[in-house]
């Protein structure tokens, strides 16, 4: 085979990381940084002081190039805050924050939930307002926001990633937030006592029952079968539930609760996986070190 612009030609057998093939040293690199060097021409100072250089190939010219680039020049890129660029973010450097929610599972969420302008959606989630702010951005009628735990006193969600959309302060009008206690008053279990039930709550009960027509679960503290038993009378019949948990088999006990007790139809548990490429000539392959596991989704129809 023919050499093509130096791909064939060469191999980087030779090649040992071993940092004894660059003459410059830290420290004299260190000290071209502080003179003022400007980042371009401080990494072609360093590649023409790379004993290397001429014995990489294209591509590992390229890979070197890419990496010095990302060492000593500073770069960025000012983007519009939208929920698909701080969930990638975030995925990307604080997973735990947003609960391993990934973008493309993201989107199937807010596709089973049926997310649109006359969507009023019921939210228990523990995403810091990454969910609420996703919500906001497709122009949604109104949002509750469930809290959880905190004994009752924790109303006000953890809302630090939602300030990052720059919302403004009319878009944020649409979301509420309440406590998981106050709606277990409002629509209290059959077995609690008439004398031990909160009348006030109690008579606000036939605005909210059946109200909401879209459900969304996102939480790693709480069993979701629970929480979905305490919320169900305000979710309208025929709404979807949506159920996003990075483990299995608690999916796969409300699928069982919700079926057994024909609470909901159409049920599904989904796993996503996706494989991001990288495209280039004569090196189009899957991204060797990005993260496999993307979680598990349930969806389910609300019956009469």
């Amino acid at each position: 085979m023919a050499p093509v612009d130096g791909v064939v030609d060469k191999d980087n057998r030779d090649i040992v990381d071993n940092n004894t093939a660059q003459k410059l040293t830290q420290v004299e690199i260190e000290a071209l940084k502080r003179s003022g060097m400007k980042g371009g021409d401080l990494i072609k100072h360093i590649v023409e002081n790379s004993e290397s250089w001429n014995k990489r190939t294209k591509f590992s010219q390229e890979k070197y190039l890419k990496k010095k680039m990302q060492k000593y020049a500073v770069t960025f890129e000012i983007k519009k805050p939208t929920a698909l660029e701080l969930c990638e973010a975030y995925t990307q450097t604080q997973p735990q924050r947003i609960l391993s929610l990934r973008a493309d599972t993201l989107g199937l969420m807010m596709q089973m939930a049926n997310i649109n302008q006359e969507s009023r959606v019921l939210l228990i989630d523990k995403t810091r307002g990454l969910l609420a702010g996703a919500l906001i951005e497709k122009n949604v009628k109104e949002i509750l926001h469930v809290e959880l735990g905190g004994g009752g006193q924790q109303i006000k969600m953890q809302t630090d990633i939602l300030m990052e959309y720059n919302l403004h302060p009319y878009q944020q009008k649409r979301l509420s937030h309440t406590h998981i206690s106050n709606i277990q008053k409002t629509f209290p279990s059959p077995t609690v006592p008439a004398d031990q039930r909160d009348q006030f709550l109690t008579k606000l009960a036939p605005a909210q029952k059946h109200y909401y027509n879209s459900v969304i679960f996102l939480h790693d503290e709480f069993h979701p079968i629970e929480i979905i038993d305490a919320v169900f009378d305000l979710i309208q019949p025929s709404a979807p539930i949506v159920v996003f948990h990075t483990h299995l088999h608690i999916l796969s006990q409300l699928r069982d609760h919700l079926t057994i007790s024909k609470m909901v139809i159409m049920t599904k548990l989904e796993e996503l996986w996706t494989r991001e490429q990288q495209v280039l000539p004569m090196r189009t392959h899957p991204h060797m070190s990005m993260h496999g596991a993307s979680g598990f989704l349930f969806s389910g129809i609300k019956v009469l």
